[in-house]
C-alpha cells in the first residue's frame, strides 16, 4: 500500500507545519480545521471538528491521518465514531505514557 493521501485535522501554528511538510514531501495534503484557512500550498476545508458524520466522508479515500487537534477533542471524536477508536485509543495511551501516568 502506498502512503500518498494525508489529512491533517487542526490547522494551527502545529498543524500548518506538519501539513507544509508534508506537501513538501510530495504527499497530496488536505487539512480540515474548523475555521477557514486561505494562503496555504496544499488543500484546505472548513468542517466542524467536533462531528464525526462531517468528518467521516472526508476520511474515506486517506491513506493517512495526523490530528493537530487539543488532545480533548480527539477522545470527542474517537468516542463518537468507530472508525477513529484505534487511532485515538493509540493516541490517548501515547499522551499518557509522555505524562507519566501509564507505564506500558
Amino acid at each position: 500500500m502506498t502512503l500518498k493521501r494525508v489529512i491533517v485535522m487542526g490547522l494551527g501554528k502545529v498543524g500548518t507545519l506538519v501539513a507544509t511538510l508534508l506537501h513538501e514531501s510530495q504527499f497530496e495534503v488536505t487539512g480540515l480545521d474548523a475555521v477557514e484557512r486561505k494562503g496555504l500550498p496544499f488543500a484546505t476545508k472548513m468542517v466542524d471538528l467536533n462531528d464525526p458524520a462531517a468528518l467521516r466522508p472526508l476520511l474515506k479515500d486517506a491513506d493517512a491521518l495526523v490530528s493537530c487537534l487539543p488532545f480533548h477533542l480527539n477522545i470527542a471524536i474517537g468516542y463518537d465514531d468507530h472508525q477513529l477508536r484505534n487511532f485515538i485509543a493509540q493516541a490517548h495511551r501515547l499522551h499518557q505514557g509522555l505524562d507519566g501516568t501509564l507505564l506500558g
